[in-house]
């Protein structure tokens, strides 16, 4: 049989390698941020406990929010994905079939162009696909956490092929996997059936979608509040910057607030939005089209919530449906394209379709290298990330032990029934800090890098909801480790087991800190093959923040002075402090400087993990311990 390139060279073989490719890359990329701890915003060391917990016959059960995952959000889909879990009950697991489901989506939105397109427009069928491998939204979508929404985004549009397909059966399989992954899907559903009445489809297209959106409401929203200890939906807390704690209430203050609601829209960070979302488009979904009823809900939710639509947005999941709709938007503009109606703002020389295409790839492709996550991963590849001293932790923690742990750490210590998290417990509040939030007595382990207690602290420095919280995170700490020794301990990493402890981390005004001259850092000195760093901070200020720098060879780490178990009377007493760097100074020179800063928040990453943000200056000079120094 001879071959010939027409007959290897095809759309959907094209397809097939370009997301044979991406799956390849994708699952590469995941799995290396999660060998790297790189996961620390804990959606996936949530999701990762529930299936286990699923897997182990307690359904949805989750520690770090309790009781349930339910009180989060209604995903019944987890159910279904748990065979595959089992596979390889494993948070990596988790990250592939995302990666898998992401890929699949360009597979739909191929075969929904090539309803749309004509009859000879295979080719360019396959440029939505391509677009949406390439978008930096959903790629940061992928490599940000775990989320159902990338699995409620393949069967949505699944709905939507089988609405242009005229195929009731699978529209209503499709519309109920849809909603089967988070309950807010509902509201892109309502307003399928505003789409058929556009169309002038039967009654069954026009009233079929929004009475089961309707029905699903009911269910989702009562499933939530019976399971929940607020006896509500605790993500209303967004929207009620206008007065109102349900849904109710909340709904009113936008009505009775219009002017503040349309302020609220015409904000500088919105317009990011817009032009960061739009642009790996080139800016061709700026047309009249139904599908931006697709839009409405996803753009509403955002936009509506406190925080407002802006960048970051872009760095996470929330910007996942709404790309999707605008794929769907592009593929009528490839209509509008191959009809002729191309763009009057282009020069004359790029007024053709294939130019119009290849600046659309070349802008998804420039805005994935410049806020996607490809380029910041390379760039990463081989940092340090103190990932020695975090896999020794783990692997101090026997696997079925109670354990509660710091951001970095959760994630690979998730596969376990009992898991708890240290920042809430350091806070005595919940998420949003609507509830008491205390460590059970069975919590037997500890495994805390205090390089997250700084994040910590940065990020409720001035978090209105937990400002009544934040001072007594000393006191909280000290009570917390006082019933646990230390058992390990390497840089900012330390692990804790349940135990008599055997001494003090930090000393405060003891006889053994001997005298030295008032400086904002005195000296750092080995003390019986331990580095310590000896101090008095004679000017503090009660509006300041300190932390060290800490650096040897590749290993650099940011902790809070003393460990944030000096209260800010202790820091302003004038007192010496002492304090251990669980460093070796015989593997190299080790550098540590002072930092105080007064504003600080935590924000996200170019690899789609917590960054940091302050104002910290350097006090003094930095300090260097060298290998040999007596």
């Amino acid at each position: 049989m001879k071959y010939s390139r027409n007959n290897i060279l095809k759309p959907r073989t094209v397809l097939i390698v370009a997301a044979s490719l991406y799956v390849l890359i994708f699952s590469a990329l995941v799995l290396w941020k999660f060998s790297r701890f790189y996961y620390d915003n804990l959606d996936l060391a949530i999701f990762n406990q529930v299936f286990f917990n699923t897997l182990h016959g307690d359904l949805f059960a989750a520690t770090i929010h309790p009781p349930s995952y339910l009180t989060d959000h209604f995903s019944p889909l987890i159910l279904l994905l748990a065979p595959l879990y089992a596979l390889m009950p494993a948070p990596p697991m988790l990250l592939i079939l995302q990666t898998i489901a992401i890929a699949a989506t360009a597979f739909v939105l191929y075969a929904i162009a090539r309803l749309l397109l004509p009859k000879q427009g295979a080719w360019l069928a396959l440029v939505p696909s391509l677009l949406w491998l390439l978008n930096p939204t959903i790629q940061n979508m992928n490599a940000f956490e775990f989320s159902m929404i990338p699995f409620a985004i393949v069967f949505l549009l699944c709905a939507i092929w089988a609405y242009l397909s005229r195929k009731p059966i699978f529209f209503a399989v499709f519309l109920l996997l849809a909603l089967s992954a988070r309950e807010d899907v509902l509201f892109v559903i309502f307003f399928l059936s505003i789409f058929a009445f556009i169309d002038k489809r039967s009654w069954f297209w026009k009233l079929f979608p929004a009475g089961l959106a309707v029905l699903w409401a009911s269910i989702a929203f009562t499933t939530i509040a019976a399971v929940s200890p607020l006896g509500s939906y605790k993500f209303l807390i967004y929207y009620g910057w206008l007065g109102g704690s349900d849904t109710f209430h909340v709904f009113l203050a936008f009505l009775t607030h219009p002017i503040a609601v349309l302020a609220h829209q015409f904000t500088f960070s919105n317009l990011e939005f817009i032009l960061g979302i739009t642009f790996p488009f080139f800016f061709l979904v700026f047309l009249p089209s139904r599908y931006y009823l697709l839009l409405a809900a996803p753009l509403a939710q955002l936009w509506l919530a406190d925080y407002g639509g802006n960048s970051l947005e872009l760095m996470t999941h929330h910007g996942g449906l709404i790309v999707s709709g605008l794929a769907l938007v592009f593929i009528e503009r490839l209509n509008r394209l191959q009809a002729g109606k191309l763009p009057r703002a282009l020069p004359r020389p790029l007024r053709t379709l294939p130019s119009v295409i290849v600046l659309a790839l070349f802008a998804s492709a420039y805005a994935s290298a410049t806020y996607g996550v490809l380029v910041p991963a390379t760039v990463a590849a081989f940092a340090d990330n103190q990932v020695a001293a975090k896999r020794a932790a783990v692997a101090a923690i026997p696997d079925d032990a109670a354990v509660a742990a710091t951001f970095e750490l959760l994630t690979p210590l998730s596969s376990r029934s009992h898991l708890y998290a240290i920042q809430y417990a350091a806070l005595g509040k919940n998420q949003f800090a609507l509830s008491e939030y205390a460590l059970p007595p069975d919590t037997r382990y500890l495994a805390i890098d205090w390089q997250d207690i700084h994040k910590l602290i940065l990020n409720v420095h001035e978090h209105a909801r937990y400002a009544d919280e934040k001072t007594d995170i000393p006191q909280r700490l000290h009570a917390l480790l006082a019933d646990f020794k230390l058992i390990f301990a390497s840089g900012s990493v330390t692990v804790w087991e349940r135990g008599e402890p055997e001494s003090r981390i930090v000393a405060l005004d003891d006889p053994s800190l001997e005298a030295g001259p008032l400086l904002q850092l005195t000296r750092i000195y080995p003390n019986g093959g331990q580095v310590v760093v000896k101090g008095i901070l004679p000017n503090a200020n009660s509006n300041n923040e300190y932390s060290l720098r800490v650096a040897q060879g590749n290993r650099t780490f940011t902790v809070p002075i003393g460990y944030a178990l000096l209260s800010q009377a202790d820091l302003t007493s004038g007192k010496k402090f002492g304090m251990p760097l669980f460093l070796d100074p015989s593997e190299g020179n080790i550098s540590v400087r002072l930092y105080q800063w007064t504003r600080g928040a935590l924000t996200i990453g170019q690899l789609k993990n917590l960054k940091e943000l302050s104002d910290a200056k350097p006090i003094g000079n930095p300090m260097t311990l060298q290998p040999d120094t007596p």
